[in-house]
């Protein structure tokens, strides 16, 4: 078994835009020549086998060096980004899913940079099971009101939300074995845009933690796909705006997938961050309360991960997390179900039968809400009506729901929200 060392290199950040914090540190392998002597270094971490290992496009080996500490000096910190990163989302999804590897069995994978075929962008090789990097270029992009913008990329590798998403096509495509085709492909662009969205806002040590995709791999580092606002760059933030298409190509990116991956992603946007949107139908909808990254990329991952072949369509996305966050409460319930209703996924009618009530909260500060409450009092919750919060010090301290959620809590008054619990310490709703 050749020895592994730590090393520490110089990433792209640090070639591209002079960041001088931008170090790298991560275990090599130690090249042992036919003698027995040390013979250099291959950019191989983990094993036997390596658990990630990083090649140079058409190379049957391992990037090697005679010296430690040299990585970057060979391509500007390119291939220390896309080793360093892969190792980091490998175990992102493996303490936040509990997912190992990207087949969930703790396979090794092999990254490949400086891939000239898509030099604009990266992508996922399932027969390989490798993640491959182009070195950035300036292509032309079909949007779905038929007209073509420019876009000019740098490598996708130095995002790590973009190595994120790579991975997340291999852990879609080893999963739930949907097609990438129809609305099948933007099922998956929006499943990866958010896996790589909640792991840089969940990363301790972070840089550009937003709600831009690979905003670091954009010329000017700005733009690239906004979850926030997927309409900035031409990409479909409602249901009822997705483009008609009859055949999937590469020219019209598979029935627009990365654009109409918008309607996810805005769905998650709004769980995370909040806002109101207006419905097909005239309706402003809101999102009554946020809910924590972390509890919305469980229940974006488990739910598109037990997704069966036939189950295609947002719609069934949607019915899956709705049932998901029901089991965690209704605070999040409302959260998910209200953002899919916003992005006109699902019905209306899911408000009403949830006991819903999809507004922005007049006070959005968990501070404000218990201002002036005496201390352990319950007030019932203007934003999710079948449930109630406890105030202590000004702040909410904790909450209950009614055991029928299509019950409402009984307030004192029209304008007093001071709510009450039964001799067993139940919510005492109707």
């Amino acid at each position: 078994r050749a020895p592994s060392l730590v090393d520490r290199s110089k990433g792209g950040r640090f070639h591209y835009w002079d960041d001088s914090t931008d170090e790298k540190t991560f275990d090599v392998t130690e090249a042992v020549g036919p003698t027995g002597t040390p013979g250099g270094y291959y950019l191989a971490t983990g094993g036997p086998p390596p658990t990630v290992s990083t090649y140079n496009y058409g190379s049957k080996q391992p990037i090697y060096s005679l010296w430690l500490g040299a990585w970057d000096k060979l391509d500007q910190g390119l291939s220390v980004d896309a080793h360093a990163h892969a190792i980091r989302a490998l175990e992102h999804f493996r303490a936040m899913h509990s997912w190992r590897g990207v087949d969930g069995k703790g396979s090794s994978l092999k990254v490949v940079v400086h891939d000239s075929t898509m030099p604009h962008t990266g992508f996922y090789d399932p027969v390989e099971k490798s993640v491959h990097f182009g070195d950035g270029a300036t292509v032309r992009v079909l949007k779905p009101n038929a007209t073509f913008q420019t876009v000019t990329t740098l490598p996708l590798q130095l995002s790590y939300d973009g190595v994120v998403h790579e991975l997340a096509h291999g852990i879609a495509l080893a999963s739930n074995g949907i097609p990438y085709a129809g609305e099948g492909a933007a099922l998956h662009e929006s499943f990866a845009d958010v896996m790589g969205a909640a792991a840089k806002l969940l990363d301790p040590n972070g840089v550009n933690k937003t709600l831009d995709f690979a905003e670091l791999s954009m010329a000017g580092r700005v733009g690239g796909r906004s979850l926030l606002f997927p309409e900035r760059d031409g990409s479909i933030a409602s249901y009822a705006k997705r483009p008609w298409c009859l055949f999937g190509t590469m020219l019209n990116d598979h029935c627009f997938a990365h654009a109409t991956a918008g309607i996810g992603n805005r769905a998650f946007a709004m769980m995370v961050s909040g806002g109101s949107e207006t419905t097909t139908d005239g309706r402003t909808v809101g999102i009554p309360g946020t809910i924590e990254v972390s509890v919305a990329s469980r229940i974006w991952f488990d739910s598109f991960t037990r997704l069966a072949q036939g189950q295609a369509r947002f719609g069934d996305l949607a019915l899956a997390q709705t049932k998901l966050a029901a089991r965690y409460d209704l605070h999040t319930l409302a959260s998910v179900a209200c953002a899919w209703i916003a992005v006109d996924v699902l019905s209306p009618s899911v408000e009403n039968l949830w006991g819903l009530t999809c507004r922005s909260p007049r006070i959005v500060s968990k501070t404000s809400t218990c201002a002036g409450v005496p201390d352990g009092a319950w007030i019932c919750n203007d934003f999710a009506p079948s449930s109630a919060t406890q105030c202590r010090g000004g702040v909410v301290a904790a909450g209950t729901s009614c055991k029928n959620a299509k019950h409402r809590c009984v307030q004192a008054s029209p304008s007093n929200f001071m709510a009450s619990l039964n001799a067993d310490g139940t919510l005492v709703c109707r």
